[in-house]
């Protein structure tokens, strides 16, 4: 049984190592037991004897001796879900992606990124700060509750189910909210440029949705004015970000993608880049990520 128990850790990359012993540790931890903890130290150094010399450490257990069965250090490929031949990252089909939307959203941008994404087999969902519509900027609602396109129709020409299929120039149907779902439910995060903006950033659920997707090493972009919100975590990890305004300025580092302002001449290349870091999935290479709040 340590042979086999050996050839899976042998198997994973670093990345699933370090996932690994975060699990055991957070575990055992939890356990008051000072002998249940030493004797699971003990099985696991029959695994690794470094594995089981940083368990320890962590869960006030004795360190071990060296093991009188060693690993032996043989691999196989197809038991790491990321270095499998079967785990393919050549393709975004499938991916879930979050775009955070609130009154005053970019329209234009998230028409660009809707079709890109439906070319791919990829999903865009809206979150907002409520369920149902979400008004795109300049058909916002006044002060009377009336908006731009309730006051030249009486009568919405879609219904509800035509609203969550697909945005329309003037709105977009959020499922999700900022409050009912989180960004481990989501492959990505886009956030729009646009008025809507300055609701975001007094929005303490908006700020912990995108933190968490960085600290995840997901794909996270913003657009224009929403780089603000990128602003302070960026300054802790060092990430790179584009001029705000700047149209020129798109940015790439670490699967975070950036661009200052977004016209038409450039949705084309800021959509290019985005899918491409969707496609491999996560940059597990992001550094910076125990310092960010999430």
């Amino acid at each position: 049984m340590p042979d086999q128990v050996s050839l899976f850790y042998n198997s994973l990359t670093p990345v699933e190592r370090s996932h690994m012993l975060y699990a055991c540790c957070f575990e055992l931890s939890k356990c008051d037991d000072a002998g249940v903890r030493q004797r699971m130290v003990h099985l696991w150094n029959e695994m690794d004897h470094d594995f089981a010399v940083k368990l320890a450490q962590h869960i006030d257990a004795d360190l071990p001796d060296e093991p009188a069965h060693k690993n032996h250090g043989k691999r196989s490929a197809y038991l790491s879900m990321i270095d499998s031949p079967y785990s393919t990252f050549d393709s975004a089909a499938t991916r879930n992606v979050a775009v955070i939307v609130a009154d005053g959203y970019n329209a234009s941008h998230l028409l660009a990124l809707k079709k890109a994404m439906l070319a791919e087999g990829a999903e865009l969902c809206p979150v907002g700060p409520r369920k149902g519509k979400i008004w795109a900027e300049g058909h916002e609602p006044d002060s009377s509750g009336a908006t731009a396109s309730s006051k030249t129709s009486s009568k919405s020409e879609k219904g509800p189910e035509d609203e969550k299929l697909d945005p329309s120039p003037n709105q977009a149907w959020a499922s999700f909210t900022l409050y009912n779902s989180k960004s481990v439910m989501f492959d990505g995060v886009i956030v729009l440029g646009g008025r809507h903006v300055s609701a975001l950033k007094q929005i303490g659920e908006a700020t912990a949705f995108i933190n968490e997707a960085l600290k995840h090493c997901k794909v996270v972009a913003c657009i224009g004015e929403a780089i603000q919100l990128l602003k302070p975590t960026a300054a802790l990890t060092g990430i790179k970000l584009a001029n705000e305004g700047d149209s020129n300025s798109l940015c790439t580092d670490q699967a975070v993608i950036t661009v200052g302002s977004m016209d038409v001449s450039s949705q084309g290349e800021f959509c290019d880049a985005f899918i491409d870091a969707l496609r491999k999935h996560r940059y597990w290479e992001r550094v910076g990520v125990d310092k960010i709040p999430a």
